[in-house]
């Protein structure tokens, strides 16, 4: 026979009450980051646009300059989402995501680590996210902020 924790349980009352996942979730106070979903397009601080695909946990994305003409650069990254325990949940900077990425196409011939911090939610859907290091430190990689495309 399987048990559930006092958490699963509650989540499973809150859906049952009709609240949406990611609210039942935070109610209960868990955060599963593959609840939080940042598939779609993005755009951020360095004039890019960048592509992202999220499976799981798992985080994809094709960065392209210049608004998608990609003469500068090119890049990729893959993370994984994981939860900050340092921060509480529903707060700025509990969902963060850590990975590499590498320039593929362009002028720049930079890779290196970064993570990734969801600081904007607006439903409990993320609408921005930040890098958390500095320039050097993330391997050259000069975007900070993104910010989601709204059409």
């Amino acid at each position: 026979m399987n048990r559930i924790g006092c958490a699963e349980w509650a989540v499973c009352v809150l859906l049952t009450l009709g609240l949406p996942l990611a609210l039942a979730t935070r109610a209960a106070g868990q955060t599963d980051p593959s609840n939080v979903d940042l598939t779609g397009v993005w755009n951020c601080d360095d004039d890019a646009t960048y592509h992202i695909r999220q499976v799981g946990k798992v985080v994809w994305w094709s960065g392209v300059s210049k608004k998608g003409e990609g003469a500068s650069f090119t890049n990729v990254f893959r993370g994984v989402m994981e939860v900050n325990p340092k921060v509480k949940p529903g707060e700025p900077g509990h969902i963060r995501v850590k990975g590499e990425w590498a320039d593929v196409r362009g002028k720049f011939r930079n890779s290196g680590t970064m993570t990734l911090e969801v600081v904007g939610l607006r439903d409990g859907v993320p609408v921005e996210f930040r890098r958390v290091e500095e320039f050097e430190a993330a391997g050259g990689f000069t975007g900070k902020t993104f910010k989601r495309d709204k059409k």
